[in-house]
């Protein structure tokens, strides 16, 4: 018994006689590879190829265009985005001149100029319509695009009936035939009641299929009705040759950005990109590298003790072996074996599982998960093969740690089943804290240098250092067990004495809650930035009633009147608590603007930069550096999204409406109405105070050019609300020569409205208003849920076995507190307890080290945002609390409540030598 042939012949016949410790090897090693499997066919399939990109950009042309403007421009060339170029500002005797004439407007004669000889264009632009749905009146998305056009295929997925041709035909996509309460056959009655169209066909948008959208006809719909903006149509394009790269650039020089069919099946070169969008570089191979040592890593972990439990099954049967002259290298080779045959049957059956369903699961995927239609189903042969071979290596490596405990075990303790007790070596326990404290220097390094690949290998070499030092740990942890009841100090003990198979699947369980919670605290931060991010005025669930017609916003606002209709159509189709009428500032005789101006020697040098560009890298790092420049030069939205402004809005309300319409403490809200009744203009900023006087700018003219200034006394918000402000009183608007005219209908609710109330309310206004509703970003709880029940399933997986490795072991101790008189309970609530040391020692190990990489992961992006003005809003280190919930106390006591339940009460009689 030289070789690998007869350890093989023994791992086969061994297989087929313990066929239930086969399949839980098999399945531990199978699961994680159709993951993989799963993961690499998906991951194909909705990587789309570029003849796969284009149809769904260009439908069958060799190129999509816009037209923004006529100067020259960079872009990226597999996408419509772009930058303006810089411009030279033309000079002459007496200085810089002004351009000769204003811009021409995009048109079709003058795109095809531009393009070779038997071009070919379609236009295809986007716009909103009002329109009555199935609760009331709502503004839907309209398609103008003639998608029976042959230039137009693959842009939408037909569904049923046909294309619509006529000036009263459309097509639905299903989300709006829900939105609209109409079908195939049925029709769509606009909200002005001016004309009905009737429903020919269903479509399906690829990219997005749970779009809400009306497909209209070219020219369906009157003038006017859908108002276009030339310079956002995207014109499809057939030329009778592909399109290259520098006929792409030369269009660029003209204004015009284009995504070539040519382009996108032959990148350019880095040479020739313009260096404004370079590509991309190669750090996501790195990471996807590292993520699969990852995946191998948690495998291993986990097939680690299924292997030793079948190694110390047969610890007779190779003790034997022994006796009988077999060397330790011929005792390796029988264990490794096992990995071998075990690790190729479940190479295959994992692929194949994987496999089937991907394919049996690609629809729910996209209509649940991505929303997008994938390209073709693709298998990817070459990751399929790679993860069959991985497997099979892994399997010999999950097997190397039993493997060589087997062959160095003491052959007469073996036969007459006595254990020794394992200690943990100092120099594991020395690398291991070596390794971690290089994986905790390289990830910090990584995240100084904003290095993703280095951060993550940083975490993978920290996990390594902490999987050496488990057994140490374990055997720290269990010298607390003198303190505790009998079943969970034999427990640690038991725990202590087998650490080379208790510690893998601590370990295991340790990954896969690291993982769960560093992935979510990620989530958890994005979440958590895209909520500060987002800078309401009021509160969620605010409604606003906009009037459509500025004819009808413009009555004299004077004590603000509320519109009967309005009031009365809020009251009954909402629930509201307040209603109160918002102003815009006017001037007596003509349209102005009016904004509370900062101080000279207290205004950010930065902002409104000479000749609208932007500050440069030492400029962006000065303006950090000062503190005038806090909060200066960012958008921010008004109502919902209705209005928006980078210097701050001036509203004339009445005092009584302050708390309504900032989210203030009432008590701050009592302290700035008093100053508004005062004669005060309230401000957000304090630097806008100069001895506790304001001053307004009023811009007039027909561009606003024409500035005046007016000062008034001054009150300053103690905690300035998120979006900057100013608000003065009707009478003190007067006093200032200014009036106001009525802007927005503001209702408070006692919660977020549904969109079928808002589309109720649609209706009850008519066509004079428009309805918005505040809604705030949305948690990615979802995301969080399927992490925290991964991990859950890995730990619950681990446990299991660790458990029965722990039963299979002290099958011994077990016959003996059966001889000297222990209860039959007493089995069950041993398991109990050593499912709870392995789930909740892995628990909080990989919490710990969850919310540490986490944080690395974190650091490196902020450290992305250091020299950048305006400061971007930096992640936040937020914790998942239903991922440490579920992973430090639901998991734990769901394994030990399975261990306990699971668990055969009687005890064994063992036959000793």
């Amino acid at each position: 018994m030289t070789g690998w042939r007869a350890a093989l012949r023994v791992a086969r016949r061994e297989a087929r006689r313990a066929r239930g410790r086969s399949a839980l090897v098999i399945a531990m090693i199978a699961l994680p590879v159709a993951v993989m499997a799963f993961a690499s066919v998906t991951y194909d399939s909705f990587t789309l190829r570029p003849d796969e990109e284009a149809d769904r950009l260009m439908g069958a042309g060799q190129a999509a265009m816009r037209w923004p403007q006529e100067d020259p421009l960079y872009q990226d060339p597999a996408e419509l985005s772009y930058i303006s170029a810089p411009q030279t500002v033309p000079t002459g005797p007496t200085g810089p001149t002004a351009p000769e004439e204003p811009e021409a407007a995009p048109t079709l004669p003058r795109l095809l100029a531009l393009l070779p000889t038997g071009s070919r264009v379609i236009s295809d632009h986007t716009g909103r319509l009002t329109v009555h749905t199935a609760t009331g009146i709502g503004v839907v998305a309209t398609r103008t695009l003639d998608y029976s056009d042959p230039l137009a295929r693959g842009l939408l997925r037909p569904v049923a009936g046909r294309p619509p041709v006529a000036a009263d035909e459309v097509a639905l996509t299903p989300a709006a035939t829900a939105r609209l309460g109409t079908r195939l056959g049925g029709t769509v009655r606009l909200a002005d009641g001016s004309r009905t169209l009737r429903v020919v066909g269903l479509v399906e948008d690829p990219t997005d299929i749970r779009a809400t959208a009306i497909v209209v006809h070219p020219g369906g719909l009157p003038q006017g009705m859908l108002p276009v903006d030339p310079r956002e149509v995207t014109w499809l394009v057939a030329t009778p040759s592909p399109l290259t790269w520098n006929q792409v650039k030369q269009l660029n020089t003209r204004g015009v950005v284009a995504v070539s069919r040519h382009v996108l099946a032959h990148p350019p070169s880095v040479d020739e990109r313009y260096p404004e969008f370079p590509r991309d570089d190669d750090s996501e191979a790195g990471i996807l590298m590292l993520i699969a040592g990852l995946a191998i890593l948690e495998i291993v972990l986990l097939a680690g003790p299924a292997f030793a439990v079948s190694a110390r099954r047969r610890r007779r049967d190779l003790a034997l072996v022994a006796a009988a002259g077999g060397t330790p290298a011929q005792v390796r080779r029988i264990v490794l074996a096992d990995g071998v045959v075990l690790g190729a049957v479940a190479a295959a059956a994992g692929v194949l599982l994987g496999v089937a369903v991907a394919a049996s699961g690609r629809l729910w995927l996209e209509e649940h998960l991505t929303h997008v239609r994938s390209g073709a189903l693709r298998v990817f042969p070459l990751a399929l093969a790679v993860l069959a071979g991985v497997a099979v290596v892994t399997g010999v490596l999950a097997a190397l740690v039993p493997a060589w405990i087997s062959s160095r075990q003491d052959v007469v303790a073996a036969l007459a089943g006595r254990r020794g007790i394992t200690r943990s070596r100092r120099r594991w326990v020395v690398l291991g804290t070596a390794l971690g404290a290089a994986g905790a220097a390289t990830a910090a390094v990584g995240a100084w240098g904003v290095d993703a690949p280095l951060v993550l290998a940083g975490l993978v070499t920290a996990e390594l250092g902490l999987v050496l030092c488990t057994p140490a740990i374990v055997g720290l942890v269990t010298r607390f067990g003198r303190f505790l009841p009998l079943a969970p100090r034999i427990a640690l003990r038991d725990t202590s004495r087998n650490r080379t198979a208790a510690a893998p699947a601590i370990s295991a369980v340790m990954a896969a809650a690291m993982a769960s919670l560093a992935v979510g605290v990620v989530l958890t931060a994005s979440d958590a930035r895209a909520r500060a991010d987002y800078r309401p005025l009021g509160r969620a669930g605010d409604v606003f009633v906009l009037a459509t017609d500025p004819g009808q916003k413009a009555r004299p606002s004077g004590a603000f009147a509320m519109p009967p209709e309005v009031s009365s159509a809020l009251r009954s189709t909402l629930p509201v608590t307040q209603i109160y009428q918002i102003g815009e500032t006017t001037c007596a005789t003509q349209k102005c603007l009016v904004f509370a101006r900062t101080p000279p020697e207290r205004r950010c040098p930065y902002a409104n930069l000479d000749q609208g560009r932007d500050p440069t890298a030492a400029e962006q790092r000065a303006a950090r550096r000062d503190a005038r420049c806090d909060g200066v030069d960012i958008q921010y939205d008004y109502f919902g999204g209705a209005f928006s402004s980078n210097v701050g809005m001036t509203f004339v309300i009445d005092p009584e409406a302050v708390g309504a319409l900032v989210d203030i403490p009432a008590e701050e809200a009592a302290q700035v109405a008093a100053a508004m009744r005062a004669g005060a203009v309230v401000v957000d900023d304090p630097r806008q105070l100069d001895n506790g006087r304001v001053t307004l700018e009023v811009h007039t003219g027909p561009s606003r050019e024409e500035i005046r200034t007016i000062t008034a006394p001054g009150f300053a918000f103690a905690h300035p609300p998120r979006t900057p402000l100013a608000l003065l009183s009707p009478d003190t608007a007067r006093s200032l020569g200014l009036s106001g005219t009525t802007l927005v209908t503001l209702a408070t609710t006692s919660r977020v409205p549904t969109v079928a109330e808002q589309d109720r309310l649609r209706a009850a206004l008519g066509n004079e208003y428009d309805v918005v509703v505040e809604r705030h970003p949305q948690p990615n709880r979802a995301s969080l849920l399927v992490l925290a029940i991964v991990a859950g399933v890995i730990t619950l997986g681990a446990a299991a076995i660790a458990t029965g490795l722990a039963a299979a072991d002290g099958r011994a101790d077990l016959a003996t507190l059966a001889a000297v008189g222990a209860s039959p309970w007493v089995r069950r609530a041993l398991s109990l307890s050593q499912a709870g040391v392995i789930a909740g020692l892995g628990s909080v190990l990989g919490g710990i080290a969850g919310l540490g990489a986490s944080t690395a992961v974190l650091a490196a992006d902020n450290r992305n945002f250091d020299n950048i003005w305006p400061v971007p809003t930096p992640y936040p280190i937020a914790v998942p609390w239903l991922n440490v919930t579920i992973a430090l106390l639901v998991v734990p006591v769901v394994a030990m409540l399975g261990a306990g339940l699971l668990t055969r009460s009687r005890l064994p009689i063992e036959r000793r030598l």
